[in-house]
């Protein structure tokens, strides 16, 4: 089987104190998931599987609609922060040297009581339960954090945030029954460019997340 594991379109900045911040995508986000939709629909996919925030949720719907499917919501695709009261991009973190893109930067996570051992093994349950999904194609449209824990693990890398994963950017694992698992494409954005949308946010070799 092959997972396509996306990432979602760039959100909108919320911040609130009386429960979990779940934003929306911004103008640009919902102009890279319309763009990601074109693109990737063009193959064929039998199953969608989303993460439950609607950053997520809204980056899947134009795929969705393009291939007819109706996504799956999987609760366990969640983002490691997803019990945050404030959602900021990271790019306005970084440029306000905010603490939180400092912990980022060093591999660690924030928000969020979970441990980083503990989130990754939850991610890689998750995505492992979606290979008894039908078909031979499930795209997977999560967050930057899920899809570093699900690589990571495969090759072999301990840092929760190891690679700059892009909003709507397409990493392609090949997973075979006997166990194997092989990264085939990583940050894949040709709709982006194609587009001349940005490309995503985070600078070369840093961490990103959400």
């Amino acid at each position: 089987m092959e997972l396509i594991f996306i990432r979602h379109g760039l959100p909108e900045r919320q911040v609130r104190n009386d429960s979990s911040a779940d934003p929306g995508l911004s103008s640009t986000g919902s102009a890279q998931a319309v763009a990601l939709g074109e693109w990737l629909g063009r193959e064929p996919v039998d199953v969608i599987a989303q993460s439950p925030a609607r950053r997520a949720r809204e980056t899947a719907a134009p795929l969705a609609r393009r291939c007819g499917l109706t996504p799956i919501t999987v609760a366990d695709l969640k983002e490691f922060d997803a019990g945050s009261g404030s959602y900021v991009p990271v790019e306005e973190m970084r440029a306000a040297g905010d603490p939180k893109w400092q912990l980022l930067r060093q591999g660690r996570l924030y928000g969020t009581d979970e441990e980083a051992w503990a989130f990754r093994l939850r991610v890689v349950a998750s995505v492992e339960s979606l290979l008894h999904t039908p078909g031979t194609r499930t795209a997977v449209v999560c967050h930057g954090g899920v899809i570093n824990a699900y690589l990571g693990h495969i090759l072999g890398i301990d840092k929760p945030l190891w690679f700059a994963a892009r909003y709507t950017g397409i990493c392609r694992v090949l997973a075979a029954r006997t166990g194997e698992r092989s990264l085939l494409t990583l940050n894949e954005a040709p709709h982006l460019a194609r587009c001349g949308l940005r490309f995503g946010d985070g600078e070369p070799g840093g961490a990103s997340a959400s």
